[in-house]
């Protein structure tokens, strides 16, 4: 891992109170970098360093989602190079993870269904969002995405839209 990235992630996230992930686990290569029989074996790099204030804004959305959920989160992927995204099946090719605007995370205890019900405030009836975590994620602020799977969850800081079914 890159030393000077770390550190200035670190600070990054420090500056802006996010307290439940680290720098280590935000620049995390994904687990299918590092499997010699996975399509993306050996494909992912580090993000530029101009991405990395996006990684710091999609922190906060997490962290919010980890106060909500109250028990520990795995990163499960956050930035994906562009040759990355194309041998992940099923990525969407205009995936926010390109613009390290999104995270997939995981309950660390597998407890999807939890997990699911506490991501499930950030939106409200009709799918308006809801502040939550001390930031205004609508409105005139920033705004995000949440899709919902069966091992977790997708967060981003994109359009407002949600996607998947909530386990309940």
């Amino acid at each position: 891992m890159n030393k000077q990235l770390n550190l200035i992630l670190a600070e990054g996230l420090m500056h802006s109170g996010v307290r439940h992930f680290s720098a280590a686990e935000l620049l995390e290569l994904g687990a299918s970098h590092g499997v010699k029989t996975a399509d993306g074996f050996g494909l992912n790099t580090l993000p530029p360093r101009e991405l990395l204030p996006n990684l710091v804004k999609v922190a906060l959305l997490a962290d919010a989602v980890r106060d909500a959920y109250g028990k520990p989160l795995i990163v499960v992927s956050a930035y994906r190079s562009p040759a990355y995204n194309r041998a992940l099946s099923g990525a969407a090719s205009r995936s926010f993870h390109l613009r390290a605007m999104a995270l997939d995370i995981a309950p660390a205890n597998n407890d999807v269904r939890g997990l699911h019900a506490a991501a499930g405030p950030f939106w409200g009836a009709g799918g308006q969002k809801r502040g939550v975590g001390g930031q205004d994620w609508g409105g005139g602020g920033q705004s995000y995405g949440i899709g919902y799977y069966r091992w977790g969850i997708h967060v981003d800081i994109g359009p407002m839209r949600q996607w998947g079914k909530a386990r309940s």
